[in-house]
């Protein structure tokens, strides 16, 4: 009884924190939301207390932060991560943007879009229909409301990660959640990409130095 009660309480506190963030969203000013929406993907890095006391995600520690500090975060974002992550994130999104532009919306922001953002392009793409007969060697392929596109990826230590995809008239694939059960090879394909695009121990020192100075200044600029 107590270890549901314990799992009960995550739930809870999940669904909480889920509110918050939506609410923070909601109430963003509009000069950060383009930018926001187009680096979320990236910022799901816990931050450590000693920079955020309550060490929310990093998304979280971003939509808190006052409108001066997220201009001056903004500046930061590369800075604080290894060097060459910014240059394959702007490839991905340029992709994303060319290939997945069939949806009514800018690329990055379908489904497809963020996946491919966070993961890669992945190493075979399969369609089927709702039979499981495979269409991925049709050249004239129309889509159907009960056709499925998959996503294989091969990752050395994250195994064989598939993402389903299903259409949804008239011009939506959306991501299916029927194929989360893959012996957790989706989760840890994601964990490593994660840490690939996480700032770096050295980068968030760097920012809390800075956030260190900014509030010295603000304090001198009081007296």
């Amino acid at each position: 009884m107590k270890k549901y009660k314990i799992i009960l309480l995550f739930l809870v506190m999940a669904i909480i924190s889920s509110c918050a963030t939506f609410k923070m969203e909601r109430k963003l000013a509009p000069q950060f939301k383009d930018w926001y929406w187009q680096h979320v993907v990236l910022m799901e890095t816990k931050i450590p207390t000693w920079l955020d006391a309550s060490g929310p995600l990093e998304k979280l520690h971003f939509l808190r932060l006052p409108n001066e500090l997220k201009v001056a975060y903004i500046q930061y974002f590369w800075k604080i991560r290894q060097e060459g992550t910014r240059e394959v994130f702007e490839w991905r999104v340029r992709v994303a943007d060319e290939a997945f532009n069939d949806e009514g919306i800018l690329g990055r922001l379908t489904d497809r879009g963020r996946v491919f953002i966070l993961c890669g392009q992945p190493l075979e793409v399969f369609y089927y229909n709702e039979y499981g007969q495979d269409f991925s060697a049709m050249s004239a392929y129309l889509p159907t409301s009960s056709t499925l596109m998959m996503w294989a990826y091969w990752q050395y230590g994250a195994g064989y990660a598939r993402y389903v995809f299903q259409f949804v008239p008239p011009s939506k694939w959306q991501l299916s959640y029927s194929n989360l059960f893959d012996m957790g090879y989706q989760l840890e394909l994601e964990r490593q990409n994660k840490r690939f695009f996480a700032p770096t121990e050295e980068g968030l020192m760097e920012w809390g130095a800075f956030l260190v100075e900014w509030q010295k200044k603000k304090q001198e600029a009081k007296k």
